[in-house]
């Protein structure tokens, strides 16, 4: 019992390893955010992200994956620096699910990401599921009807052509609930 007991408290420091990682890379010291290539809350984001996989029980790899996954893209952590401190395996999650933003093309970064998350297996495919999971709630609030549109149709992409690999996965259930219950554009 004891082992187990350990094992459950390194893996949680492990995961606030990972917490304390964003943090630092997403805010300055005063808890504003840093000048990133995003202006949502990304640390909310990466917490949220990080907590559907823990609640649906995936293990400590994933888990900091999800945390980590905005890392690359929205801070330019390198590759290397989150295989020093987390371990390939998380590393190269987190390299499946960033869009290269040297595609400036929309659909083709789409393209692209979805055959690296392909490419990579499971693993990637179930950090992006999660992401999209904790950005569903939020469509509602798409600045206008087209930008919702477009949003609502990458998302049915993702799922009709990359979710499907996992479709045996508890979290693909959840996400394909979801994706038939699409928030209505909010009035404004």
């Amino acid at each position: 019992m004891d082992i187990y007991i350990d094992e459950i408290k390194k893996q949680h420091f492990d995961i606030q390893k990972a917490v304390k990682f964003i943090s630092d890379k997403f805010l300055e010291t005063d808890g504003t955010q840093k000048k990133l290539h995003t202006e949502k809350p990304v640390v909310m984001h990466s917490l949220r992200t990080g907590l559907v996989l823990f609640e649906f029980c995936y293990e400590k790899d994933l888990v900091i994956a999800g945390l980590l996954h905005d890392v690359m893209e929205d801070a330019e952590v390198e590759f290397e620096e989150i295989k020093d401190r987390f371990g390939e395996r998380v590393a190269k999650i987190v390299q499946a699910v960033s869009v290269n933003r040297s595609i400036t093309d929309g659909a083709a970064r789409h393209k692209d990401l979805h055959e690296r998350e392909i490419a990579l297996g499971k693993d990637a495919i179930i950090v992006a599921i999660a992401d999209h999971l904790e950005n569903i709630p939020f469509l509602k609030y798409a600045k206008d009807r087209k930008e919702y549109e477009t949003v609502k149709s990458r998302w049915l992409v993702f799922f009709n052509e990359v979710a499907v690999h996992v479709k045996n996965e508890p979290i693909y259930n959840e996400y394909k609930k979801q994706m038939e219950n699409l928030p209505e554009l909010a009035e404004k």
